[in-house]
């Protein structure tokens, strides 16, 4: 929220802004046991540099590998850490270039990938269907001829079931950019809470995070009262190392902890919302089988109604190039 809106709002109503963020963080986002893991090797680093750093990075990795060869699968200890050190490795060589927007999305996703095992992610500016579905809802209210759904740049999602979203940018972009991009993703997690609270999910939260560089803030979209609002979910920034001392940062900083709680908290909600969603779809069928035999011919009405006229959200104007 800008500033002139939490001056507005505490205005009318003081301590309004400070609950609302409050109801946003979470509790322990920042505690994970990755945490242990990366301060082992805060004294190779420092005492002995990044190249050595790797060389132990690899070693232990194998050692790890190596005990648990024969076995299925690791303990969920060892594999905590099995991944951490893949995430360590995985940490690009240092240079003096500025990094792309793909090179960012490419290096974050790989992390990503690395905590996930039941979530997917889906990248190259896929459409997010809940999008689609409020932009049907704003043609049908107001005649808007467009109805195509707002292409993202990660979409996470559980089977079908989108979950949450990732929008990237390179470094060092302007604050304006930086406002467009997050009302943008404001307005995706919007259409994130009108998906799920279309199959009977009741005030649901949407976890997303905005990426500018090799820096991220995580935040939550959720209901208070009867409003949504957007706050961050800890008031960490996390950031992945580009420099030899951003590394030794990183290995005290909570970034992977929080990164790591993040994907531990959409497949939780996954099987959640896949269960909601199986049962309203039985309850659908039914609903119209019946409607359907007491009133044959008519349109059987709609289990949950939803507008768009309840989902406005205002972004700043982006400057636009005439051909």
């Amino acid at each position: 929220m800008s500033w002139r809106a939490c001056n507005f709002f505490d205005v009318k109503n003081p301590g309004l802004v400070s609950t609302a963020k409050g109801l946003c963080e979470i509790k322990h986002i920042n505690e994970h046991p990755t945490s242990a893991i990366l301060e082992k090797y805060v004294g190779d680093l420092a005492d002995k540099g990044v190249q050595y750093l790797l060389r132990r990075l690899s070693a232990d990795w194998g050692k790890l590998s190596s005990k648990y060869l024969e076995e299925d699968a690791m303990p969920a200890a060892a594999d905590i850490e099995d991944r951490t050190l893949q995430v360590l490795i995985l940490l690009p060589p240092f240079g003096d270039i500025a990094p792309s927007e793909n090179d960012v999305l490419a290096l974050w996703v790989a992390i990503f990938s690395m905590l996930t095992r039941k979530v997917t992610i889906h990248t190259g500016e896929k459409a997010m269907l809940a999008s689609k579905a409020m932009r049907q809802m704003q043609s049908a209210e107001y005649g808007d001829p467009s109805d195509s759904g707002r292409k993202t740049d990660c979409l996470f999602m559980f089977g079908d079931i989108e979950l949450s979203n990732i929008e990237f940018k390179r470094p060092n972009i302007s604050e304006t950019d930086v406002s467009i991009q997050n009302r943008k993703n404001v307005r995706l997690g919007r259409c994130l809470q009108e998906s799920h609270l279309g199959f009977g999910v009741e005030r649901p939260n949407v976890l997303m995070a905005d990426v500018s560089g090799y820096v991220g803030v995580f935040y939550q979209v959720i209901y208070m009262e009867n409003i949504a609002v957007a706050g961050r979910a800890t008031s960490h920034l996390v950031h992945l190392p580009s420099t030899e001392g951003a590394l030794l940062d990183f290995l005290f900083s909570p970034s992977l902890a929080i990164m790591w709680n993040y994907v531990e908290h959409l497949e939780a909600q996954g099987p959640q919302l896949r269960r909601r969603k199986d049962r309203h779809e039985v309850m659908v069928s039914k609903t119209k089988l019946a409607e359907g035999l007491a009133r044959p011919g008519n349109e059987a009405s709609c289990v949950v109604e939803r507008r768009f006229e309840n989902n406005v959200v205002l972004s700043p104007p982006k400057k636009r190039t005439l051909q």
